[in-house]
């Protein structure tokens, strides 16, 4: 009986060795649907950096892009991600500052300002306010960080504005990937040796 038991254990294992890698889709954070808010302040106290004039659309961060006149405007960076990676639902509503620019990173690199782009928009929210909405048609990775870059339009403007997000949306980092146990062949082996000598233990030592 208990050598039974040893080769059906034996055989469990070889066949959780087989198995490929993971779906990661099966460790996603529980989706909750929501909106979150965050405001902003472009006072002119902060950095500048030269922003993007035109952009396409690319879901592998290489955009193609080109650069604005206004090589010197103020700018803040809020850290996002969706867990069920939804179609991006980003709106600047602006309440103070004049007339916004929304481009969203997979990283951003304020001396680099093409590198990594996704997409980016002047104004596609509520008046001189920028969004990127679903029908831009722009799915995020699931659980992963993108950088949406909230900026002036001109060099030297100031003022204030709600950064609104749709969907599952949420602000701050991916949580990362549950680890999974992972059990390879040589494991196998040496448990399945140990398992049959104290099988091969007991068995002698209650007929001897």
């Amino acid at each position: 009986m208990f050598i039974k038991a040893l080769i059906i254990l034996t055989v469990s294992l070889s066949s959780m060795a087989a198995e490929k890698a993971p779906d990661t889709s099966e460790y996603r954070i529980p989706v909750t649907i929501q909106s979150d808010s965050v405001s902003g302040n472009l006072d002119g106290t902060g950095n500048t950096y030269n922003r993007i004039f035109t952009s396409d659309v690319s879901d592998t961060c290489s955009a193609t892009s080109t650069l604005s006149g206004n090589d010197n405007v103020f700018y803040q960076v809020f850290e996002l991600h969706s867990p069920s990676g939804q179609l991006a639902d980003i709106e600047v509503v602006l309440t103070g500052l004049g007339d916004s620019t929304l481009s969203l990173y997979c990283n951003f690199d304020p001396s680099l300002p093409q590198d990594m782009l996704s997409i980016y928009d002047d104004d596609g929210g509520a008046g001189l306010g920028s969004a990127i909405t679903p029908a831009d048609a722009f799915s995020l990775v699931p659980n992963q960080s993108y950088f949406a870059v909230v900026t002036a339009f001109a060099n030297g403007d100031t003022g204030t504005f709600d950064l609104v997000l749709g969907g599952d949306l949420v602000f701050g980092p991916a949580a990362p990937p549950v680890p999974v146990p992972f059990i390879n062949n040589v494991s196998i082996l040496v448990l399945s040796l140990v398992l049959i000598g104290f099988a091969s233990f007991s068995f002698n030592r209650k007929f001897s």
